[in-house]
């Protein structure tokens, strides 16, 4: 199964919900520059990706105080790209607690034979939270041949509470009917079993591959239903046949809230150059949670002329809107990027400008290195010091007077000292300093 970033699976919907409910913070100027910058920092690990990513991550959320900034890091875990070999190796080897729940949350939604075996495992685990994580995926994965293990992790449970659970995981996996896992079966039972047999179809056909699981698939994406709907939609990405690209076209324009979300992140995974004209439209759409999502889909289609379709949203009235579009130009890069993103330097908000001027000095160029020392002169500190970081990783030695300047009259010692290593660090580089 190919990697996938985790928000286009089931936690897609809820990443465009919990960054939109993210209010401003309350802060003196000083604190606010040490929030911003945390906050960059939190947002640069997610955009690292892959299993290093989360482990930083999720060290970060079991030292991080700040309740704001812990609900940073946890939206910026949603964004992180894992597929379940990965998921699976860092519920076995990972030593950071949150790391190995995230993974065991991941697997259970995910399903399949990786996950079954790693959660299997994992009921060892010498972490309470991480088997809370394990016995629940175990019951969402809907593997019945867990059953044994959950009832020897119930006589070994000393928690009365994880007992409990270990017990009731095995009996609701139990209760479950006992099902051939064949492909035709699980198209019989969808086009007329019960409600939760439907279900269990369509997550197996979802994760078979098989050819014959598409046409089922997408009948019941049009099922009077919405769980059996989203849950078909869901699996029509998992299954990556593109035939199925032009239903999610109809459904990405006929469809609004939950459905569409679902839609949005199936298209991402397919990811067809097809898809560029129906998304293209949904990132100016009144809801801000498709926007973002839509956004984020777009980033996945790397054509010329997707970055020019972004740059309205730089304009967009909810920061989170302009945040994603801001990440998003910086994955694309190019002249439009550039151009975006230079433009950005001016958003309200200095935590999207600051985040801009990070991106414009990691695409680098003559227009990066003009924006970035106009940015010398914003007004917010965080904002001076990521331009002024940026022009000395890039060697920009035309920033070096306004540098001075800014060594010269900085009130902050530490803000002083940051200006004053950029500069030494584009005097080195230049061959008529000493």
């Amino acid at each position: 199964m190919s990697s996938v970033s985790t928000p286009a699976g089931p936690l897609l919907a809820l990443l465009a919900l919990v960054l939109l409910g993210s209010g401003p913070v309350a802060a003196d100027k000083t604190d606010g520059a040490d929030f911003l910058e945390r906050r960059a920092e939190i947002h640069a690990l997610a955009e690292g990706g892959g299993p290093s990513a989360i482990e930083q991550l999720a060290a970060r959320l079991e030292l991080e105080p700040e309740p704001e900034l812990r609900r940073i890091v946890q939206d910026s875990l949603l964004r992180v790209a894992l597929d379940p070999e990965q998921a699976a190796d860092l519920l076995a080897h990972s030593e950071i607690e949150a790391a190995r729940a995230f993974a065991a949350h991941s697997l259970g939604h995910r399903g399949g034979a990786v996950a079954s075996a790693a959660l299997l495992l994992a009921t060892r685990d010498p972490s309470a939270a991480v088997r809370r994580e394990v016995y629940e995926g175990l019951v969402t994965s809907g593997d019945r041949a867990a059953i044994p293990e959950l009832v020897k992790a119930a006589v070994r449970e000393r928690s009365p509470a994880l007992r409990e659970l270990a017990e009731e995981s095995a009996r609701r996996l139990a209760e479950l009917p006992v099902r051939p896992r064949e492909v035709p079966v699980a198209i019989s039972l969808l086009e007329g079993g019960s409600p939760d047999d439907q279900l269990w179809a369509v997550k197996l056909l979802g994760q078979s591959g098989d050819w014959r699981a598409l046409q089922a698939l997408q009948r019941a994406a049009t099922a009077q239903s919405l769980e059996l709907r989203c849950e078909a939609i869901r699996a029509l990405g998992s299954l990556g046949d593109h035939r199925a690209i032009p239903l999610l076209h109809e459904l990405a324009g006929s469809t609004r809230g939950r459905t569409r979300h679902h839609v949005i992140g199936a298209l991402a995974l397919l990811s067809s150059e097809s898809s560029l004209e129906h998304l293209a439209p949904l990132v100016e759409d009144p809801d801000p949670g498709t926007r973002v999502l839509a956004i984020r889909a777009l980033s996945n289609l790397p054509l010329p002329q997707t970055p020019q379709h972004l740059l309205v949203a730089l304009r967009d009235p909810e920061e989170p809107v302009r945040v994603e579009a801001v990440h998003a130009l910086g994955r694309l890069g190019g002249p439009v990027s550039s151009q975006g993103l230079a433009g950005a330097l001016s958003d309200p908000s200095p935590f999207v400008r600051a985040e801009a001027a990070r991106l414009l000095a990691e695409l680098g160029g003559e227009r990066a290195v003009a924006a970035l020392v106009a940015a010398l002169d914003d007004r917010d500190p965080l904002v001076r010091l990521t331009a002024a970081d940026g022009l000395a990783t890039l060697g920009a030695e035309q920033a070096i007077p306004a540098l001075e300047r800014l060594v010269q009259r900085s009130r902050e010692d530490e803000e002083r000292e940051a200006y004053a290593d950029a500069l030494q660090r584009l005097q080195g580089s230049s061959p008529d300093q000493p």
